[in-house]
């Protein structure tokens, strides 16, 4: 992927590209990298929110199983958790 910023010249609309140094570059990643302190910290407000009711609705014979279990995989794939590799950044 390749980082840069388009300059718009506001009195004749030209636009100039300037690529982004490496410190850019790299502040940019960090800034929107995904932290697996992060992702759980989503998949548990998610859980409560979410499936934990579904839970309580099987436990009562009012949901499946299958229903609280389709939930939580449908959360866990909604916030993955980071992979180690920078691979195609």
């Amino acid at each position: 992927m390749d980082y840069f910023e388009v300059i718009t010249d506001a009195k004749t609309g030209e636009q100039t590209i300037r690529p982004y140094t490496a410190d850019e570059i790299n502040a940019h990643k960090a800034a929107n990298a995904l932290t697996i302190e992060k992702q759980e910290a989503k998949r548990l407000a998610a859980y409560t929110a979410e499936a934990d009711p579904l839970f309580f609705k099987w436990q009562a014979g009012e949901a499946t199983e299958a229903e609280w279990k389709a939930k939580r995989q449908e959360i866990r794939e909604r916030f993955p958790y980071p992979v180690s590799s920078d691979a195609g950044i």
